[in-house]
């Protein structure tokens, strides 16, 4: 007499993650592993309804893929094992979220780009800016120094004319021998009446600015002559 011992094992399903992330567009991939004997067969439901149109099943049905989710899969995903001795659960809760936003690091790089941009726009103007008074300063300085005279008279000696690096200052170099016949100046609009002889330089300093107003003889008077 023989006698066959038959083993029996209710099925057991291995824990599923309580909760599934997954970004829109992404693949999502759950899988029910489960053990029993004899061999249990699996079934998915989501939100305990059996049908689940966007999801394929694969392996037997263990596994289940959805390709490209969207936030509608979202749900509570339950896989169910079953033989002839007994029924096992496992259940995750697939949740949907949106694109990871690259908003803050393309924010800080377009900062960043116009930082340096308004960087270089100020080093430029104020390079420009800078220029351009050193010009302007040049020729208000060169308007000073310039010294213009006219001939009112006569002359045997001819002049020439120069700037000091201190001041206005005009000097008159006889190149005769015959220096004798009087010059008449005119210095930032004054008139000034000197004789240059032989070898000897004739200067007039610039002092019309803080003098402005007083009479014209008074301040020739006060300048007199100096040789640069």
């Amino acid at each position: 007499m023989s006698c066959n011992i038959i083993m029996a094992d209710k099925p057991v399903v291995k824990e599923l993650p309580e909760k599934t992330t997954i970004i829109v567009g992404e693949k999502a991939e759950l899988t029910c592993e489960a053990s029993g004997d004899p061999q249990p067969s699996v079934t998915w439901s989501k939100d305990g309804d059996t049908s689940i149109p966007r999801a394929n099943f694969n392996n037997d049905g263990k596994v289940l893929v959805i390709r490209d989710v969207i936030p509608r899969d979202s749900g509570v995903y339950e896989c169910t094992a079953s033989n002839s001795f007994g029924v096992s659960h496992s259940a995750t809760s697939l949740i949907v979220t949106g694109k990871q936003s690259n908003f803050p690091v393309a924010v800080i790089v377009v900062l960043c780009v116009f930082c340096v941009l308004l960087a270089v726009i100020g080093v430029l103007v104020y390079k420009w800016k800078y220029r351009r008074a050193g010009i302007e300063l040049n020729d208000k300085t060169n308007d000073l120094n310039r010294l213009v005279y006219d001939v009112m008279g006569p002359l045997d000696s001819s002049y020439e004319q120069l700037a000091s690096s201190s001041g206005p200052c005009l000097q008159l170099h006889s190149m005769s021998s015959e220096g004798q016949s009087p010059a008449y100046l005119e210095l930032q609009g004054l008139k000034f009446e000197n004789r240059a002889f032989d070898s000897q330089s004739v200067s007039f300093e610039k002092e019309t600015e803080e003098r402005e107003g007083e009479d014209r003889e008074e301040i020739v008077n006060d300048i007199g002559n100096s040789v640069c």
